[in-house]
């Protein structure tokens, strides 16, 4: 997996590809959106699994190209298809309803949140310079069939607002999973499943402790 001029894999990204394995094994899911793919690790990660194919979806030209050429590279160009699209026009690239499951790992600072890092590609994805996560949640929202899932992965510091921009696009939450460094450690990230038009209630899974 290389990043060329895109994002850079993160540990965050990893978090998220763990979680959406975990969640594919036991649901039929055949058709991916990555909503902000960067490199397009979560895309090639899931479209890897027998009969599934992902759309990698990126407003960066160079996250495109680097999806595309990781996908190449990994002999998953038949499965995954990368396209330049902002998310907030989404419509452009996928049908309505066509997916069985949308994965995001967001920008984690809000426009007047976070130290905006100097390199642009970092940036990009570190700080909201355009879409937001309410953005992405509607994205999904189009694109996912009923009773699809949406997973994506934020700061537990913008949990609420997570929560709120989700049930907002008709997306409800799920599964709620945190994640520390140790049992003793305060949680800093959460990993989020929510479904299309599904009934209220979030089962909370055990804390992931990553021990870094």
């Amino acid at each position: 997996m290389r990043n060329y001029n895109a994002f850079p894999v993160t540990t965050d990204a990893l978090l998220l590809s763990g979680f959406a394995a975990a969640y594919c094994e036991k649901r039929a899911v055949r058709r991916v959106i990555d909503l902000g793919c960067g490199s397009g690790i979560l895309a090639l990660e899931l479209a890897a699994k027998p009969g599934v194919s992902a759309l990698a979806v990126d407003v960066s030209p160079d996250a495109v190209a680097a999806a595309r050429a990781n996908a190449e590279s990994a002999g998953l160009s038949s499965a995954v298809t990368a396209a330049l699209c902002d998310v907030r026009e989404i419509g452009a690239v996928a049908a309505r309803a066509s997916f069985d499951l949308a994965v995001c790992n967001p920008p984690y600072f809000g426009a007047a949140g976070g130290r905006a890092p100097e390199d642009a590609a970092r940036r990009s994805g570190a700080v909201e310079s355009g879409a937001a996560f309410g953005d992405f949640c509607r994205a999904a929202s189009y694109a996912l069939r009923r009773g699809g899932g949406f997973l994506a992965v934020v700061r537990t510091e913008r949990l609420a607002e997570a929560f709120r921009e989700l049930t907002d696009a008709k997306l409800e939450p799920k599964l709620l999973r945190l994640v520390q460094s140790s049992a003793a450690a305060a949680p800093k990230l959460a990993l989020i499943a929510a479904a299309s038009g599904a009934k209220p209630g979030v089962r909370t899974l055990p804390a992931l402790i990553t021990g870094g």
